[in-house]
């Protein structure tokens, strides 16, 4: 049986972070914490937290989006 991930929402982040949950969101959109889209919402893997806390670059993860809609292509 393959064993899910832990994932964190940005408000549980910020509280384990000490910081807010709009600072989670700043480190996402800057790439500095990887994260996956899930439908509406944003997840970050125990994974990406955990590099993220000891300095190792999320820009090598994957911040993958999950959704239901198509992707478009140009």
């Amino acid at each position: 049986m393959i064993e899910a991930p832990q994932l964190y929402t940005p408000s549980e982040v910020a509280v384990i972070l000490k910081v807010s949950r709009r600072t989670v969101y700043s480190y996402i959109a800057s790439r500095q914490l990887a994260s996956v889209k899930v439908g509406h919402y944003r997840r970050i893997s125990a994974q990406a937290l955990d590099a993220f806390i000891h300095g190792r670059n999320a820009a090598s993860e994957d911040t993958a989006e999950v959704s239901q809609r198509p992707q478009k292509t140009l």
